[in-house]
């Protein structure tokens, strides 16, 4: 029976004449030689927003080229799917091509940002309350573990998301990428939210975002390390996604590098009645190792 399917131009030029504006991108054989065989033939439309990633899809029979579905062909579907598949284009960023998806990347940052910078002005703004009422600044447990909680779930998130990453790209024989990706997020997150409560917020702050930035260098790391030596696995890519990526990566280790030393000074030589300061660090005239070798 596999010897009776249309070619593929056949199914193409049949797809061509019901959507002439569709782009047909790949061709995904279903059950061939089942009664329910089906080829979908995935492709874009830049004038329709579509469920997937820039991806939608007709659904045709392989041995008579009749189009079967049309309800994830862009322009073709119902007033039901198409308010789904906006809404979803729309939750994704899968609309717009490259450039969207960076408007989404910057927008998700943007919101990220807001959310911790939020956090700690809430502190800070207790503090600074207490002062004008003229009564004595004291950090309550509650406040500290609030603020340890934002650094840990903040930069938790942060280096966790850049480890999986990297991780995909040295663990990935024998492993389902799923699950090698979940495993080594949840992993470092909660890592990181265990070592902000025990370390405190202000040490948890300078030590948690040193380590994001390592880890979000360990992404261009790795594609150099594969420029390096031929031998490795083909991780450096050529292609602008993936050039993007890895160059995004490296200007955000660096970034927050240089966060985490000025994080630094504010904890080890800020106001001493805040929740972040941390005290000198040891060996330094007035911190607490200096004043017991002193002595």
């Amino acid at each position: 029976m596999a010897g009776n399917l249309l070619p593929p131009q056949t199914l193409l030029a049949n797809l061509q004449q019901a959507a002439p504006d569709f782009i047909p991108r790949e061709m995904q054989y279903l059950g061939p030689v089942s009664e329910h065989a089906e080829v979908r033939i995935g492709g874009e439309n830049l004038d329709h927003m579509v469920r997937g990633a820039d991806r939608g899809f007709a659904a045709m029979d392989p041995y008579t080229g009749e189009l079967e579905g049309t309800e994830y062909l862009p322009g073709h579907e119902n007033a039901w799917t198409d308010i789904v598949i906006s809404i979803f284009a729309l939750h994704f960023g899968s609309y717009g091509g490259a450039f969207m998806r960076w408007v989404y990347v910057f927008m998700g940052l943007a919101g990220a940002f807001l959310f911790y910078t939020g956090n700690l002005l809430w502190v800070e703004t207790r503090r600074r309350k207490q002062r004008r009422n003229g009564g004595q600044v004291e950090q309550k447990r509650s406040t500290r573990l609030m603020a340890s909680a934002t650094v840990g779930v903040c930069w938790g998130s942060v280096a966790g998301i850049a480890i999986a990453m990297t991780a995909g790209k040295w663990l990935y024989r024998g492993v389902d990428p799923a699950s090698l990706y979940l495993w080594a997020y949840y992993f470092v997150f909660l890592a990181a939210v265990g070592w902000a409560f025990v370390r405190g917020p202000g040490r948890s702050a300078v030590e948690l975002i040193a380590f994001a930035g390592v880890a979000w260098l360990t992404v261009p790391a790795t594609a150099l390390l594969a420029y390096l030596f031929p031998a490795m696995p083909a991780w450096i890519q050529t292609a602008p996604g993936p050039l993007a990526v890895d160059g995004t990566a490296l200007v955000a280790g660096v970034l927050l590098l240089e966060m985490a030393r000025r994080t630094a000074k504010r904890v080890f030589h800020g106001n001493t009645d805040s929740v972040w300061y941390a005290g000198k660090p040891a060996g330094e005239p007035g911190s607490v190792a200096a004043r017991v070798e002193h002595a």
